[in-house]
Protein backbone atom coordinates (compact mmCIF):
# COMPACT_ATOMS: atom_id res chain seq x y z
CA UNK A 1 0.00 0.00 0.00
CA UNK A 2 1.56 3.17 -1.25
CA UNK A 3 0.86 6.27 1.44
CA UNK A 4 1.71 10.31 0.02
CA UNK A 5 2.55 10.77 3.91
CA UNK A 6 2.72 8.72 7.11
CA UNK A 7 1.50 11.18 9.70
CA UNK A 8 2.33 11.22 13.69
CA UNK A 9 -0.43 12.41 16.19
CA UNK A 10 1.70 12.26 18.93
CA UNK A 11 1.80 10.36 21.86
CA UNK A 12 5.27 10.19 22.14
CA UNK A 13 8.38 9.92 20.41
CA UNK A 14 7.72 6.24 18.42
CA UNK A 15 6.06 6.61 15.27
CA UNK A 16 8.78 9.31 14.28
CA UNK A 17 10.90 6.89 15.62
CA UNK A 18 9.60 3.89 13.68
CA UNK A 19 9.25 6.00 10.24
CA UNK A 20 12.86 6.83 10.32
CA UNK A 21 14.24 3.91 10.87
CA UNK A 22 12.37 2.47 8.21
CA UNK A 23 13.57 5.43 5.94
CA UNK A 24 9.83 6.36 5.67
CA UNK A 25 9.68 9.88 7.16
CA UNK A 26 10.97 12.11 4.58
CA UNK A 27 11.17 14.78 6.78
CA UNK A 28 9.40 16.63 10.35
CA UNK A 29 6.39 17.40 11.17
CA UNK A 30 4.79 19.31 13.65
CA UNK A 31 3.61 16.40 16.38
CA UNK A 32 6.55 14.04 15.38
CA UNK A 33 8.07 14.04 18.97
CA UNK A 34 5.02 15.64 21.17
CA UNK A 35 3.61 13.58 24.39
CA UNK A 36 0.34 13.88 25.70
CA UNK A 37 -1.68 12.34 28.48
CA UNK A 38 -5.04 12.26 27.59
CA UNK A 39 -7.34 13.13 24.80
CA UNK A 40 -7.17 17.15 24.94
CA UNK A 41 -4.36 16.93 21.54
CA UNK A 42 -7.40 15.09 19.45
CA UNK A 43 -10.10 17.60 20.34
CA UNK A 44 -7.53 20.15 19.71
CA UNK A 45 -6.90 19.20 16.27
CA UNK A 46 -10.57 18.74 15.47
CA UNK A 47 -11.01 22.83 16.61
CA UNK A 48 -8.22 24.57 14.82
CA UNK A 49 -6.68 22.07 11.60
CA UNK A 50 -9.31 23.97 9.65
CA UNK A 51 -7.46 27.33 10.80
CA UNK A 52 -4.03 26.03 11.06
CA UNK A 53 -3.33 25.52 14.40
CA UNK A 54 -3.05 29.02 15.59
CA UNK A 55 -3.11 28.46 18.98
CA UNK A 56 -0.45 25.72 18.81
CA UNK A 57 2.79 26.53 20.99
CA UNK A 58 1.68 30.23 22.05
CA UNK A 59 4.29 31.83 24.57
CA UNK A 60 1.52 32.79 27.32
CA UNK A 61 0.19 28.87 26.88
CA UNK A 62 3.04 27.31 27.94
CA UNK A 63 4.06 26.19 31.12
CA UNK A 64 7.12 24.68 32.38
CA UNK A 65 7.58 21.48 34.38
CA UNK A 66 10.36 20.04 36.42
CA UNK A 67 11.99 17.38 37.64
CA UNK A 68 9.38 15.76 40.35
CA UNK A 69 6.25 16.81 38.40
CA UNK A 70 3.88 14.02 37.86
CA UNK A 71 4.25 14.23 33.73
CA UNK A 72 8.05 15.28 33.87
CA UNK A 73 10.39 12.82 31.50
CA UNK A 74 13.54 11.78 33.03
CA UNK A 75 14.65 10.74 29.65
CA UNK A 76 14.50 14.12 28.28
CA UNK A 77 15.94 15.92 31.41
CA UNK A 78 18.69 17.42 29.18
CA UNK A 79 16.21 19.44 27.99
CA UNK A 80 13.56 21.99 29.41
CA UNK A 81 10.01 20.81 29.20
CA UNK A 82 6.75 22.71 28.79
CA UNK A 83 2.82 21.62 28.74
CA UNK A 84 1.34 23.93 25.88
CA UNK A 85 -2.19 24.46 27.50
CA UNK A 86 -4.05 25.28 24.63
CA UNK A 87 -3.14 22.10 22.87
CA UNK A 88 -2.28 19.42 25.61
CA UNK A 89 0.58 18.75 24.01
CA UNK A 90 3.93 18.08 26.00
CA UNK A 91 6.66 19.49 24.38
CA UNK A 92 9.62 17.77 26.30
CA UNK A 93 12.31 17.57 23.24
CA UNK A 94 12.38 20.76 22.13
CA UNK A 95 13.66 23.41 24.12
CA UNK A 96 16.94 23.21 24.60
CA UNK A 97 16.98 26.58 26.50
CA UNK A 98 13.90 27.93 29.11
CA UNK A 99 11.72 30.11 26.95
CA UNK A 100 12.84 33.31 28.97
CA UNK A 101 16.38 33.44 27.46
CA UNK A 102 16.11 35.72 24.38
CA UNK A 103 15.44 33.67 20.94
CA UNK A 104 15.49 30.49 22.51
CA UNK A 105 11.28 30.33 22.16
CA UNK A 106 11.23 32.17 18.84
CA UNK A 107 13.74 29.36 17.20
CA UNK A 108 11.61 26.99 18.42
CA UNK A 109 7.92 28.43 17.47
CA UNK A 110 9.35 28.94 13.75
CA UNK A 111 10.50 25.88 13.33
CA UNK A 112 7.13 24.66 14.61
CA UNK A 113 5.23 26.80 12.60
CA UNK A 114 7.25 25.79 9.67
CA UNK A 115 6.40 22.29 10.00
CA UNK A 116 2.56 23.32 10.58
CA UNK A 117 2.51 24.76 7.26
CA UNK A 118 4.30 21.85 5.62
CA UNK A 119 1.86 19.42 6.59
CA UNK A 120 -1.00 21.82 5.81
CA UNK A 121 0.21 22.40 2.39
CA UNK A 122 0.48 18.45 1.73
CA UNK A 123 -3.18 18.02 2.92
CA UNK A 124 -4.15 20.92 0.62
CA UNK A 125 -2.60 19.15 -2.77
CA UNK A 126 -3.99 16.06 -2.15
CA UNK A 127 -2.94 12.21 -1.51
CA UNK A 128 -3.40 9.09 0.70
CA UNK A 129 -2.70 10.06 3.80
CA UNK A 130 -2.02 7.64 7.16
CA UNK A 131 -2.64 9.16 10.73
CA UNK A 132 -0.72 7.18 13.19
CA UNK A 133 -1.67 7.80 17.17
CA UNK A 134 0.40 5.74 19.40
CA UNK A 135 -0.49 5.94 22.96
CA UNK A 136 -1.52 4.02 26.08
CA UNK A 137 -4.26 6.94 26.68
CA UNK A 138 -7.49 5.77 26.31
CA UNK A 139 -8.97 8.21 23.33
CA UNK A 140 -12.69 7.62 22.13
CA UNK A 141 -13.14 6.11 18.59
CA UNK A 142 -16.14 8.33 17.81
CA UNK A 143 -13.56 11.22 18.36
CA UNK A 144 -11.04 9.62 15.85
CA UNK A 145 -13.84 9.17 13.31
CA UNK A 146 -14.97 12.98 14.09
CA UNK A 147 -11.18 13.92 13.33
CA UNK A 148 -10.98 11.87 10.15
CA UNK A 149 -14.31 13.31 8.99
CA UNK A 150 -13.13 17.04 9.86
CA UNK A 151 -10.38 16.73 8.15
CA UNK A 152 -11.65 14.60 5.14
CA UNK A 153 -14.30 18.18 4.81
CA UNK A 154 -11.40 20.10 5.32
CA UNK A 155 -9.36 18.65 2.78
CA UNK A 156 -11.43 17.68 -0.27
CA UNK A 157 -8.46 16.32 -2.18
CA UNK A 158 -7.34 13.63 0.37
CA UNK A 159 -7.98 10.72 1.71
CA UNK A 160 -7.38 9.82 5.38
CA UNK A 161 -6.96 6.82 7.45
CA UNK A 162 -6.08 6.35 11.09
CA UNK A 163 -4.66 4.08 12.92
CA UNK A 164 -4.78 3.90 16.40
CA UNK A 165 -1.96 1.92 18.27
CA UNK A 166 -3.51 1.67 21.97
CA UNK A 167 -1.06 0.03 23.97
CA UNK A 168 -1.74 -1.74 27.41
CA UNK A 169 -5.00 -4.09 26.24
CA UNK A 170 -6.01 -7.40 27.45
CA UNK A 171 -5.23 -8.76 24.42
CA UNK A 172 -3.75 -8.40 20.72
CA UNK A 173 -5.80 -7.39 18.51
CA UNK A 174 -7.17 -5.76 15.35
CA UNK A 175 -10.12 -4.01 14.52
CA UNK A 176 -11.17 -2.61 11.33
CA UNK A 177 -13.88 0.68 12.42
CA UNK A 178 -15.93 2.27 9.47
CA UNK A 179 -14.76 5.85 8.96
CA UNK A 180 -11.30 4.67 8.48
CA UNK A 181 -10.32 4.60 11.59
CA UNK A 182 -8.54 1.10 12.26
CA UNK A 183 -7.85 0.12 16.04
CA UNK A 184 -4.48 -1.95 17.10
CA UNK A 185 -5.08 -3.19 20.32
CA UNK A 186 -1.71 -4.01 22.09
CA UNK A 187 -1.43 -6.11 25.32
CA UNK A 188 2.00 -4.96 26.26
CA UNK A 189 2.66 -1.66 27.49
CA UNK A 190 5.10 1.12 25.56
CA UNK A 191 8.95 0.34 25.98
CA UNK A 192 12.34 1.47 25.32
CA UNK A 193 12.26 -0.32 21.97
CA UNK A 194 9.39 1.44 20.60
CA UNK A 195 11.38 4.68 20.42
CA UNK A 196 14.98 3.04 19.88
CA UNK A 197 15.18 0.47 17.73
CA UNK A 198 11.76 -1.36 16.69
CA UNK A 199 9.22 -4.22 17.84
CA UNK A 200 6.62 -6.65 16.39
CA UNK A 201 3.76 -4.33 16.44
CA UNK A 202 5.14 -1.54 13.77
CA UNK A 203 6.04 -4.50 11.25
CA UNK A 204 2.74 -2.99 9.00
CA UNK A 205 5.10 -0.21 8.63
CA UNK A 206 7.27 -2.48 6.40
CA UNK A 207 4.39 -3.29 3.79
CA UNK A 208 3.75 0.69 3.16
CA UNK A 209 5.33 2.78 0.88
CA UNK A 210 5.49 6.77 1.01
CA UNK A 211 5.56 8.37 -2.05
CA UNK A 212 6.96 11.43 -0.47
CA UNK A 213 10.24 9.16 0.33
CA UNK A 214 10.80 8.04 -3.05
CA UNK A 215 9.99 11.87 -4.34
CA UNK A 216 13.11 12.51 -2.09
CA UNK A 217 15.53 9.87 -1.79
CA UNK A 218 17.08 10.19 -4.79
CA UNK A 219 18.39 13.48 -6.86
CA UNK A 220 19.81 13.19 -10.23
CA UNK A 221 22.15 15.73 -12.47
CA UNK A 222 22.50 15.19 -16.11
CA UNK A 223 25.19 17.10 -18.00
CA UNK A 224 26.71 16.53 -21.55
CA UNK A 225 30.29 15.76 -21.13
CA UNK A 226 30.90 14.83 -24.83
CA UNK A 227 29.26 14.55 -27.85
CA UNK A 228 27.05 11.86 -27.87
CA UNK A 229 27.81 10.97 -23.79
CA UNK A 230 25.79 11.91 -21.21
CA UNK A 231 27.19 11.90 -17.59
CA UNK A 232 24.58 11.48 -14.61
CA UNK A 233 24.95 11.74 -11.02
CA UNK A 234 22.62 10.41 -8.44
CA UNK A 235 23.03 11.49 -4.72
CA UNK A 236 20.78 10.67 -1.40
CA UNK A 237 18.97 13.76 -0.30
CA UNK A 238 18.96 13.95 3.60
CA UNK A 239 15.97 14.63 6.11
CA UNK A 240 15.63 18.51 6.84
CA UNK A 241 15.50 18.42 10.52
CA UNK A 242 15.92 15.33 13.29
CA UNK A 243 13.35 16.97 15.95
Amino acid sequence: MTHTLVVSLGGNCAVAHNLRFREKRPYSLPFDWVYLVDDRPIRFWIDEVGRGFPDLLRRENLIEMHPGDKEYAPAHADVKQYIDTASGYRFVNHFKESVEVPGAYETVSASVRKRVERLLSAFSQGGDFLLVLATQVDVSVDLLKRLVAVLSARFPKARFTLRYMHFGQQSDEIQTEDQGVVVQQVRRMMNDYDCRKTNWEWRFLDDIKVSECQKRRRCKVSFDVWPKVRCVISFKRKDREEI
